[in-house]
């Protein structure tokens, strides 16, 4: 099962592959299961007895276990290999769809040194996309002279939709450290696994726009909802921010493999917003809440460049802006107001008034998620383009971004609320409402 031994006795194929690929782990396809053109590592050693399929069936075993999925959603599998004679370990694990084989299943992703992810075409992951992938050991994860049993940890994210039943198959090698194949115990296990009904998950979205579905960024200020997140309600109340309140925090897990805690606004049993921390690298991520309240509870979010969400007046991601107008006279008088009535429950829109023709009226919004753009920042007001003086960080508050744009046209006097639609890097932001009298 991959290079454990060195190269002594190999069979010519066998020894050309492992020389060449994979650093020391096994050779794609070799975790027994049920698929085609599947194989298992006894093809390149001489196990005594010569296959073991399972723990009652000899001396040791190979054992892992795996939920039923959520699409999207990440967990960790622990692949344990056990022989009680045994000084040297291997694994090798593969994910396929029941009713379509040939199929990756999800994606791993390795954590530490011990394992690895190798590609049906022999190389180190990433693979290319669609192509297998197989979970194996490292020359370091073998641990020889380790008696008994070896533990392997490996990440996998299920595919983005419901593909019904789905495989598991792991091939372990428990091997007594001979520097040869011989002598060495395979094992094998599959499990299936379905997608869960009615899993509790953690799902977050802007904390402005509460778009389902919608991605993040970076800096992003996020709405994350559940059940039991936390054993009652808190406000941070400093900044920096804390990570941690009431005992419940937020760890964010990017594609790249780095886990940083959160800054916490607010916590709740249903509802957490949290910053999505500084340097989270583009990609899917995984987020972990670990309540206070006992219990963990994860879900996925997608990372983007930009984000780009604007706040409401009603808290709701629709109606009108949570914005200001400023209206500069020809003297330079400067006069700001809400473009919104604070008091009624509805936040209703309030009438800007362009004024005298040598007036001009500029918009104040705010939103999160656009201050990572790289191309540029355009917005239309009822149709019409319309000039963004800046968009930066508002500075006083974590994670809140400050989009400048006007003047207004004067050509949309007495339209009456008209659409504001805000975009960065091309993505477009919800969309708001403002009342132009």
């Amino acid at each position: 099962m991959g290079k454990l031994f060195g190269t002594s006795s190999v069979g010519a194929l066998c020894f050309v592959g492992l020389l060449w690929a994979n650093k020391d782990g096994a050779q794609p396809r070799k975790s027994g299961g049920p698929f085609p053109a599947e194989s298992v590592c006894s093809e390149c050693h001489s196990p005594t007895p010569p296959l073991n399929p399972g723990p009652n069936r000899g001396p040791g075993s190979v054992d892992f276990s795996v939920q039923n999925y959520r699409p999207g959603e990440t967990q960790r599998i622990t692949v344990t290999v056990a022989d009680p004679a045994q000084l040297r370990w291997g694994f090798q694990l593969s994910a396929r769809p029941a009713n379509n084989q040939t199929q990756q299943a999800g994606s791993f992703r390795a954590i530490d040194g011990n394992a690895q992810v190798i590609c049906d075409n022999d190389s180190v992951a990433p693979c290319p996309a669609g192509m297998l992938q197989f979970p194996t050991h490292t020359l370091a994860g073998t641990r020889r002279g380790t008696p008994r049993t070896a533990s392997f940890a490996i990440d996998w994210t299920a595919p983005p939709t419901d593909v019904g039943e789905i495989i598991f198959a792991a091939a372990g090698n428990a091997a007594n450290g001979s520097d040869t194949e011989f002598g060495d115990n395979i094992y094998t296990k599959q499990v299936r696994v379905s997608a869960a009904v009615g899993a509790p998950t953690f799902t977050s979205v802007s904390s402005a726009s509460f778009a389902a579905g919608s991605s993040l960024a970076a800096e992003v200020i996020a709405a994350g909802f559940g059940s039991g997140l936390a054993r009652d309600t808190a406000i941070a109340t400093t900044v920096p921010l804390p990570t941690e309140l009431l005992g419940t925090k937020v760890e964010v897990t990017d594609s790249q493999g780095t886990t940083r805690l959160a800054p916490l606004f607010f916590v709740s049993a249903g509802q957490i917003n949290y910053l999505i921390p500084a340097g989270t690298a583009l990609g899917a991520a995984r987020v972990t809440v670990t309540s206070g309240a006992g219990g963990t509870i994860a879900g996925t979010a997608q990372i983007e460049r930009v984000a780009p969400s604007l706040y409401t007046a009603n808290a709701q991601g629709n109606g009108v802006a949570a914005a200001f107008f400023l209206r500069v006279a020809a003297d330079g008088t400067r006069t700001q107001a809400l473009v919104f009535d604070p008091a009624p429950a509805a936040r209703p829109s309030v009438p800007i008034d362009l004024g005298p023709a040598s007036d001009q009226v500029f918009l104040l919004l705010f939103g999160t998620g656009v201050r990572g753009f790289a191309s540029g920042v355009t917005a239309t007001l009822g149709g019409q383009s319309i000039a963004v003086l800046g968009a930066v960080p508002q500075g006083q508050f974590v994670g809140l971004d400050q989009i400048n744009i006007g003047p207004i046209p004067r050509t949309l006097a007495g339209r009456g609320e008209v659409d504001l639609i805000l975009s960065a890097d091309g993505k477009a932001a919800n969309t708001v409402k403002v009342n132009i009298r």
